[in-house]
């Protein structure tokens, strides 16, 4: 035996989400491990089967064929293959592709009396290709591990006292995790032994979690074993196919419970129900007690079907492919049933053997079906999906002679009716039956699967996994104050959500596991990413909603008081994140484009509040608190009568005492929209280049975006990291304020909505001013500003604070000059007269309470004629900028005095990691 490696010097790190589910897109060829007429050493044989049939592509000459235990064909992550391992007893192989019609291989010593099969690779381990094997020796039952890119063997994991002969061992995703399940003989009793992981990976430590026993199992019969999804959902079943005590087909189910256990979801004994099509069981005799199972999704249904194949006597023929077609159906209330849809007999022509010598099947693709192939004739080169019968069996003629034949027959199923095709009163002969190789007559047995050593098959390769550094943001709400005027205002308004004081009770945010391919996935492979997308969707849902943990979710936090400033609720998460190549390695070597599996790190992510004037977040609010006018006209940002959560009720403002309370509540809830989930805005890139509403902020904190990799490209659409939901028992209560005199009178109705892009919570309003009084009130402003830019500090006693904005804008354009926008408001009634926005470079002058343009003329001046009452416009300016600069302006109306002067600063991030304004 080899010597020994260690797998403890595996770095640590998350498990690979993906266990056993990295072939996105599988198309099969047929292969045959048997030895050829007046030979004793087995010859391996790949062959292209299709619509034309079967032809060969390569073989290769191996072990003896009584010294193999063991084939199997296995998807690689590492080669983006399924290579074919052989056990031998003092061999073990890895069969790959090869040139000239001579297969590759890599062959290793392995010596150990004790080994019995093979399990598979090992999911877990990403970093290498480590194969499984069982064994059982003195101490029991074993896995040993073995290293096929050292060539060497680990140390055998002898699991706990299992009573019984070991019979076979399978690996079976149960959510993201891969399950060892062990197949044991304990005197006349089958049982099923799941181990978990504990019995691979880095650090193995075999424990039994649960065992089952299956029924009774007749002498020297064998069990077979099938990993399948044959339900709708992440994980996978096991199926077990065996003869009972009275030489009887049985097939028993294996699943999962609610938590995460091993168990018998269901039985079916074949022989005792009604076959709706094809022959009853009573007319199949089984000649040998072995059974064979291939699944697939062979109807297009979403999960897999089962085939059972064994070697039968129908109609007089012996030596028959018996075919049984099954599967599973998930109830409402939990339970799960096994149908028998259809059963089926083939043969050779003439009635004679196909299977009398021994019997494999492989169910799924086989050929290419691709869209060069779509207009191709029945029988050409597109490949069929269906079952492909692996038999041997002789004529009379050839018996002989001492010889038989090996065959490849494709049976295909109707997917409307889930049925073979109709069969007569004797076995039929399949529409495509090759003769692929001639054997001696007296071989006992031999080894044939589906296998795709070349690489036709779409796989995921080992993936990269990056874990986030520190938590990434996302912004889940932006609650504006309530409108009033702070001149005429005798208590001002506030506005409240629900009756907690730090969350909003029936709000609701989840951080969601996801996945999604980059954008240039399948551009040279000749599958699209659409067709990727829906193969992981079948197995494990968008998103991976099928999983029992697909998010975390808790209530959103707010403050209990919105009043003078516009409220921002951000969110923060840790993720961990695996990026997987994908390859067809047959089209091309290189990977074809990536696709990301996103999870959340915590079940506790970080709420913040932000006021609008944070400068961490480039808040830029076209409306400001105690400036009423600024409401008028405006409509709310990435508003969509669809997205509304509540009916928009309408409230008045006037003099009346401690004002009106409107409460949005179940009684006004909009009902469609109450089970609705809405995505929050994210990005894969990083804060640079997080985009959201550009009319609504100019840039978001360092930690906003995911920061994926800068060698591939994602589609920011398909970014679904965190949605937030809402129930009934959310609910929103604002007091209207009052004014002093019922002169002033104006109207305003909230807005409750989910934003159109970027899917947080915005809570806006539109304003009617009705009152009689305000054309007087506007009238007598003339001494203050009337044209104004919107301040993000209104009320700060520093002339420098109170005069910054993000009215001002910043564009840059690809010839390196920059568009600097200026959005000025006319906070009155009655028309502002030749307007003249002059720009600046450098800081503006702070001379006692006020705030002057910077010293010198300005760099460009714009005039408007005339400006209406409550609107707005906007000056474009081109300039040549560098980081840092201050830009001012000065706007003066014909008509006004004195002058509204602003600044801001180039780029808009940079006031971020401004320095402050001085005091004193």
């Amino acid at each position: 035996m080899s010597t020994a490696f260690t797998l403890t010097d595996s770095p640590p790190q998350a498990a690979n989400p993906l266990q056993l589910g990295q072939t996105l897109y599988a198309v099969q060829d047929a292969t045959f491990i048997a030895p050829a007429r007046g030979q004793t050493n087995a010859q391996y044989a790949r062959m292209l089967v299709n619509g034309q049939g079967a032809s060969a592509l390569e073989t290769l000459v191996i072990d003896p064929i009584e010294t193999l235990l063991d084939v199997r064909s296995l998807p690689d992550m590492h080669s983006g293959t399924q290579p074919v391992f052989t056990l031998g007893r003092t061999t073990l192989r890895m069969i790959l592709a090869g040139s000239g019609g001579t297969a590759a291989q890599q062959s290793w010593p392995l010596s150990l009396p004790s080994l019995l099969s093979i399990i598979g690779l090992d999911p877990t381990l990403t970093d290498r290709r480590v194969l499984l094997l069982l064994g059982q020796d003195s101490d029991g039952i074993y896995v040993l591990p073995f290293d096929c890119d050292k060539g060497l063997a680990g140390t055998p994991a002898h699991l706990p006292k299992i009573a019984g002969t070991a019979q076979s061992a399978t690996l079976v995703r149960q959510q993201l995790q891969a399950h060892l399940v062990v197949l044991t003989a304990n005197g006349a009793s089958l049982q099923a032994h799941d181990l978990g992981q504990s019995s691979f990976g880095a650090n193995p430590a075999p424990a039994v979690a649960t065992t089952l026993t299956l029924g009774t199992l007749q002498a020297g019969a064998t069990p077979t074993a099938q990993v399948a999804a044959l339900l709708p959902g992440a994980d996978q079943q096991l199926a077990v196919a065996y003869a009972d005590a009275s030489a009887t087909l049985q097939l028993a189910f294996l699943g999962w419970s609610a938590a995460g256990a091993l168990t018998a979801l269901c039985a079916l004994s074949p022989a005792k129900v009604a076959v709706p099509v094809g022959p009853a069981l009573s007319a199949m005799v089984p000649e040998r007690p072995v059974y064979r199972m291939a699944s697939a999704d062979l109807c297009g249904a979403g999960q897999d079907q089962l085939v059972v194949g064994y070697c039968a006597t129908f109609a007089d023929t012996v030596g028959c492919a018996a075919l049984l077609f099954a599967e599973l159906q998930a109830h409402a209330d939990q339970s799960v049933s096994a149908s028998l849809l259809s059963t089926y007999a083939i043969a050779n022509s003439d009635q004679q053997p196909l299977a009398s010598i021994d019997l494999h099947l492989a169910a799924g693709v086989f050929g290419e079906i691709l869209p060069e192939h779509a207009s191709d004739a029945a029988g050409g080169d597109a490949g069929v999906m269906g079952i492909a019968v692996l038999g041997g069996g002789a004529t009379l003629a050839q018996e002989m002679k001492g010889e038989a034949s090996l065959f490849v027959a494709l049976v295909t199923v109707d997917p409307s009716s889930k049925t073979f095709p109709t069969l007569g009163k004797s076995a039929a002969v399949p529409e495509q039956l090759s003769v692929v190789a001639t054997v001696d007559a007296d071989l006992p047995s031999f080894f044939a699967t589906g296998s795709d050593v070349s690489g036709n098959s779409v796989f995921l390769g080992p993936p990269t996994l990056s874990q986030t550094q520190g938590s990434r943001g996302q912004l889940l709400a932006v609650v504006k104050a309530p409108p009033f005027e702070a001149g005429v205002s005798s208590s001002p308004p506030t506005l409240t959500f629900t009756q907690s004081s730090s969350q909003m009770s029936g709000y609701n945010v989840s951080s969601n596991k996801m996945w999604m391919f980059s954008q240039d996935t399948g551009t040279s492979i000749g599958i699209g990413s659409l067709q990727l997308s829906q193969q992981v969707n079948k197995s494990y849902g968008h998103g991976f909603d099928q999983l029992k943990d697909n998010s975390t979710t808790n209530m959103v936090q707010t403050s209990s008081v919105v009043n003078t400033q516009d409220l921002l609720v951000s969110y923060a998460m840790s993720y961990d994140v695996w990026v997987y190549p994908v390859y067809r390695k047959a089209r091309q070597g290189a990977p074809d484009g990536t696709m990301a599996v996103i999870f959340p790190q915590t079940s506790s992510p970080v709420q913040t509040l932000l006021m609008g004037d944070d400068p961490s977040i480039g808040y830029r609010p076209r409306s400001q608190a105690g400036m009423l006018m600024s409401y008028v006209n405006l409509q709310p940002d990435g508003f969509d009568d669809s997205q509304l959560l509540f009916n928009p009720v309408s409230y008045p403002v006037d003099r009346g005492q401690g004002g009106t309370t409107v409460t949005y509540d179940q009684t006004n809830m909009v009902t469609e929209n109450t089970t609705k989930t809405f995505m929050v805005h994210n990005s894969t890139t990083d804060s640079a280049h997080f985009s959201l509403s550009a009319t609504l902020f100019d840039y978001v904190p360092v930690n906003f975006g995911l920061n994926l990799s800068s060698n591939s490209s994602y589609s920011d659409t398909d970014v679904q990291t965190t949605s937030l939901s809402h129930t009934t028992m959310l609910s929103i209560t604002i007091m209207s304020g009052s004014v002093q005199d019922d002169a002033y009178l104006y109207q305003v109705t909230p807005k409750v909505y989910q934003h159109d892009t970027m899917g947080c919570l915005m809570v806006d309003y539109t304003v009617t001013m009705d009152g009689k009084g305000w054309a007087g009130y506007y009238a007598a402003q003339q001494k203050v500003p009337q044209v104004v830019l919107i301040s993000l500090y209104p009320d700060s006693k520093n002339p420098l604070l109170a005069g910054y904005t993000r009215a001002i804008g910043f564009t840059d354009r690809q010839d390196g000059t920059t568009d600097i926008t200026v959005e000025v408001l006319n906070n009155a009634m009655q028309p502002a007269l030749e307007v003249v926005c002059d720009l600046y470079r450098g800081a503006p002058q702070v001379v006692g309470p006020l705030l002057l343009p910077p010293a010198g003329d300005p760099v460009a001046t714009q005039t408007l004629a005339a400006l209406g009452g409550g609107s707005r416009h906007t000056f474009t300016f081109n300039q040549k900028l560098t980081p840092n600069d201050q830009i001012a302006v000065k706007v003066l109306p014909k008509t006004q005095a004195p002058p509204a002067v602003n600044w801001a600063l180039y780029p808009a991030s940079a006031f971020a990691s401004w320095e402050g304004a001085p005091t004193g």
